[in-house]
């Protein structure tokens, strides 16, 4: 059979990188319009791929809206070809939710100019997951085309494969091993044009399993070439019946791969095979304000605006606000491409994205505010006085939890408000503490009356909000006037804490020892904090030769208890006075003799019927060209590591990554990561993607802090012109939340899962007063005369029966259930539930609402039903297979 050469003409299209995204439009703009013109004159000029992308398209219509019809007349007739994406993100560093939004935003859009290409592109991303293969599946596509985290050089020699991912889905997999520009641009002088394919064409023969040749014409940026339909021309004319010369489409190059793949090998699980440039698992851990700011703001959105307003919406009130949703996930999304949130473009680029973090989350806030103040004034007042307010305490896990919970109460200082008493949903008073009491004004602002300000006393105060409901919320009532019940203060011994599960006792370097009361197993000289220098730059990691690394272990920690009103609570404070190497020495070959104070502060938390312990660490970040990690040791070396995953709780051996060149076999982690597979020492934590098991396989290493100030910083004896990044040292002050979860083997990897989501996203709550309109103050409309007063609107849910004063309101139920989204349907009125399975057998699951279900259907990943469920009793009971992702479409009664 003669050879099939399939060119692919195409852009690699990073919207900032190297330069801001603003730089990059400008030749976004100028490639959009002269690839239209080229199309336009050149009808032998077939196709062109946009990167698998649709968000340029709205990149460019910013610029050139005039020229949608002509662009969108080229895409209809398959000329041009965009999504499934609607953007290029990074899939270890964005949640499982986020990259099943970007496919249905891609293809949703595609729809809507009624061309949808349906493969599963992913040139560059720095590894693929685990569960990539179900995600495409369950977006109707079988295929993926990808650039890196497979070893086609020393493990396997087949670029053609399936694909199979955690839950046993397979699709066919085409590796890109000569790159995405192995036809970059081809010569346009005939004997070259014939090398260049004779050359491209030897490279493919050491790996291809079929006789069709995949060429990449492009890469990073580049425009369409121009003369490439008559260069295509004169090899055809040149080769005659020996080849065949497509100018064609990567779903033409797979339907053909596939029609002729015999017997193909079988690939499982992640692809992270490689060496260090190869995955660039350095940008895990490059930048971490970046990472802290994207899970705070995914949490903003999946679980909870888009909870809290569900429940508003099974409770009738409030609205679902399905427009700014959309909103918030594009503008969410638009910081989510590889090279973006991976940390390793210019200090301009990322200071771009921060401006983008703020304007999202000053968006996202106030929609979660007003769902949350709907379900607030939906909540029943019987028995509660006029002056009295509400307290919500929300709860979006599946799990029943318990947490301490800051909130500021304010009185109106004409009142003379100084003593409260605070009630729980059961009208039993509970003690709290004031952490705070200021004087200040209140602004109240009002859409039909001038805003206005309220002189008030603000106290602050913390309380252990107990067992509030899964999937739900409780309420205290706070009555002014009353005194409170006296309660002493909890004193205990500083260098210990201990509940009924744990045992904690800080050591004199400040290192913990956690005893496991489940096991009986002691794990010692916890959080240790581990410092060495990098040399490396924001995509790698590189240990500088002969340089020490330093740890805590030597250093005399300060331990202070923390007393507490809260009963049930128990915290210490420990501080460390660190001397680290400023920097790295100019030459780059030693760290500098000089000194800079580092000094870490962490506060330790253990509640009441707690399986986990709290930390939090302060530090000023002081000095530059280092890595600064936490250890936790084991009692010895353990097989492997359990880790969070986009849907998926990841079982890896201690060995994996080891045959790669690799200053650091740094691994992934989503929300946590474990030593040990049936017992050992679970560190959930919020922000902090890498981790590393050392130490001979007896520590598991998190990374705080990566301090790196150049993107090209591979060796080199003339420095880069733009190769100065110092926002990439991360200096100034961070704040890192984690907590340490011993385990054994009653906690299977769907428990740990669970209380690790729970942990990620918290508590919320919300204060509302009983009499609202006493605080609707506003200015008078017309000043200065006998015509004032304010105006007011009637209440639309006057009249609405009232909620509990506690409540749950969707429950879900299974040994392996691990809850991701709980959303209106995507383009229907139905509620969207969304879960899987984190166990590798089978297992069951019950899902029910507060109202009860009338009608239930399994939907495939684009939310549309694909086979109706049984409802029996009102609720839902359904099988689900080993790694199973699940959407199920409730109406509720």
């Amino acid at each position: 059979m003669k050879p099939s050469f399939h060119v692919i003409s195409h852009t690699h299209w990073d919207r900032e990188w190297y330069l801001t995204f603003e730089q990059f439009r400008f030749r976004l703009v100028e490639l959009m319009n002269g690839l239209i013109e080229l199309l336009e004159t050149d009808p032998d000029f077939e196709v062109f791929h946009l990167d698998g992308q649709t968000i340029v398209l709205e990149d460019y219509y910013e610029i050139h809206p005039e020229n949608k019809e002509r662009l969108e007349k080229l895409i209809r007739a398959g000329r041009i070809l965009i999504g499934p994406w609607y953007l290029q993100n990074d899939e270890y560093l964005t949640s499982g939710e986020a990259t099943i939004r970007n496919l249905q935003t891609g293809i949703t859009m595609s729809r809507q100019i009624d061309r949808e290409m349906k493969v599963g592109y992913l040139p560059d991303q720095f590894g693929n997951i685990s569960q990539m293969p179900q995600i495409l599946r369950g977006f109707g596509i079988g295929n993926v085309v990808f650039g890196r985290g497979y070893d086609n050089f020393n493990k396997h020699k087949e670029q053609e494969f399936l694909w199979e991912g955690a839950d046993d889905s397979r699709i066919t997999a085409i590796f890109m091993p000569n790159w995405y520009n192995n036809a970059q641009r081809i010569p346009e002088e005939p004997a070259k044009a014939l090398k260049t394919l004779q050359l491209i064409q030897a490279r493919i023969d050491e790996r291809k399993q079929t006789n069709n040749y995949l060429l990449m014409n492009g890469v990073d940026h580049l425009e369409a070439q121009e003369n490439l339909s008559g260069i295509l021309k004169g090899l055809r004319e040149t080769l005659g019946d020996e080849a065949e010369i497509l100018h064609t489409t990567l779903e033409e190059h797979i339907r053909r791969v596939e029609a002729e793949l015999i017997s193909p090998t079988v690939q499982k699980g992640e692809m992270r095979a490689g060496d260090d440039y190869h995955i660039l698992a350095g940008t895990l851990s490059a930048r971490v304000y970046l990472k802290q700011e994207n899970v705070k703001a995914q949490d903003l959105l999946e679980k909870w605006i888009e909870p809290l307003a569900v429940w508003a919406r099974m409770s009738g009130f409030g609205s679902y606000p399905e427009a700014y949703l959309t909103y918030l996930w594009k503008s969410l999304m638009k910081n989510h491409p590889h090279d973006s949130i991976c940390g390793c473009s210019q200090d301009e680029v990322h200071e771009h994205m921060m401006d983008r973090f703020k304007a999202f989350g000053e968006a996202a806030q106030e929609v979660l505010h007003r769902q949350a103040l709907s379900l607030l004034r939906g909540i029943g007042r019987e028995g509660m006085g006029e002056d009295d307010q509400l307290i919500a305490v929300f709860n979006p896990s599946t799990l029943p939890m318990t947490g301490w919970i800051e909130q500021s109460i304010d009185f109106q200082e004409k009142d003379g408000v100084t003593s409260f008493r605070i009630v729980n949903a059961a009208g039993v008073e509970i003690p709290y503490q004031i952490i705070s009491h200021t004087r200040t004004r209140k602004q109240r602002l009002s859409p039909i009356n001038l805003p206005t300000e309220l002189p008030v006393n603000r106290y602050l105060i913390g309380i252990v909000a107990e067992e509030v409901p899964a999937q739900g919320y409780t309420s205290f009532q706070v009555i002014p006037h009353q005194e409170p019940v006296k309660a002493p203060k909890h004193q205990h011994n500083a260098g210990c804490l201990e509940n009924e599960f744990i045992s904690v006792t800080v050591n004199a370097n400040g290192s913990l020892n956690v005893l496991d009361k489940v096991t009986g197993v002691l794990y010692e000289n916890q959080l240790t904090f581990v410092d060495e220098a990098d040399a490396g730059d924001l995509y790698v990691f590189q240990h500088l030769e002969g340089a020490q690394t330093l740890t805590s272990a030597d250093l005399k920690a300060q331990v202070l208890a923390v007393n507490t009103v809260a009963e049930g609570y128990q915290a210490v404070e420990i501080r460390w006075h660190w001397e680290l190497p400023e920097s790295l020495a100019a030459e780059g070959t030693s760290r500098t003799d000089g000194k800079v104070a580092y000094a870490i502060k962490a506060t330790i938390g253990l509640l009441r019927h707690a399986r986990h312990l709290d930390v939090c660490i302060e530090l000023n970040n002081t000095a530059r060209d280092h890595r600064l990690r936490i250890r936790f040791p084991m009692q010895h070396a353990v097989p492997g590591t359990l880790a969070g995953g986009q849907f998926d709780v990841l079982r890896r051996e201690a060995s994996d990554g080891k045959p790669y060149t690799r200053h650091a076999n740094s691994l992934p982690n989503w929300k946590w990561a474990a030593a040990g597979w049936e017992q050992g020492m679970a560190v959930f934590n919020k922000g902090l993607h890498e981790y590393e098991l050392t130490e001979d396989d007896t520590a598991l290493d998190l990374t705080l802090i990566r301090s790196v100030g150049t993107i090209f910083g591979r060796p080199n004896p003339l420095p880069h012109e733009n190769d100065d990044n110092p926002l990439g040292q991360c200096q100034g002050a961070y704040t890192f939340e984690l907590a340490l979860r011993p385990f054994g083997p009653s906690d299977n990897a769907a428990v740990l899962a669970r209380e690790a989501e729970a942990f990620h996203h918290g508590l919320r709550s919300y204060t509302l007063p009983v009499r609202e309109e006493k605080w609707a103050a506003g200015r008078p409309w017309v000043q200065d005369s006998e015509i004032g007063g304010l105006f007011s609107r009637r209440d639309p849910d006057a009249g609405k029966p009232r909620l509990p004063r506690e409540a749950s309101f969707v429950t879900l139920q299974g040994e392996g259930v691990v809850l991701s989204a709980v959303k209106k349907r995507l383009g229907g009125p139905e509620t969207a539930i969304r879960f899987y399975n984190a166990l590798e057998v089978p297992t069951s699951a019950k899902l029910t609402t507060a109202q009860g279900i009338s009608q239930a259907w399994k939907a495939d990943l684009m939310e549309q039903p694909v086979e109706e469920l049984r409802v029996e009793h009102r609720q839902v009971k359904l099988q689900m297979k080993p790694k199973e992702i699940v959407t199920i479409l409730v109406h509720t009664v």
